[in-house]
């Protein structure tokens, strides 16, 4: 029995080296994808997008048959909010408007804030909100 087991490993312990590690795929940020994982410039590190605090959900607008959420993530001031919009592959940074500090803007994304409530309007158009 014992030969038997140095005869396997013998064979197949040089088959280790081709193993492939699952669920690991890095992005140009170091951020694992195939953990959910992207950037947030905000942060300054790799986030779970569906794992922050703030999220906000689509409108049914009647075209499709799924809703989605996405993050509303701030930094320590509030002065910038970064959100990640499905339509677009990287995140967006939006500045606090200095008319009305309960609103965020920048290239037609708006986000507004209602006490512990969020909307997110797109070239005027309200698209998410806080559920």
């Amino acid at each position: 029995m014992n030969n038997l087991i140095k005869i396997l490993v013998i064979c197949f312990l040089p088959l280790a080296g081709f193993a492939q590690t699952i669920g690991y795929d890095l992005d140009k940020n170091r951020c694992n994808k195939a953990a959910g994982m992207t950037f947030s410039k905000i942060k300054n590190e790799c986030v779970q997008p569906f794992n922050q605090p703030i999220m906000v959900q689509s409108l049914d607008d009647g075209t499709k048959s799924y809703s989605t959420q996405t993050p509303l993530i701030f930094n320590e001031d509030k002065s910038k909010v970064e959100v990640f919009l499905p339509d677009s592959n990287k995140s967006l940074i939006l500045k606090r408007s200095k008319k009305d500090p309960t609103t965020w803007k920048k290239s037609g994304v708006q986000v507004k804030e209602d006490g512990n409530s969020y909307q997110v309007h797109q070239k005027g158009k309200l698209i998410y909100q806080s559920a």
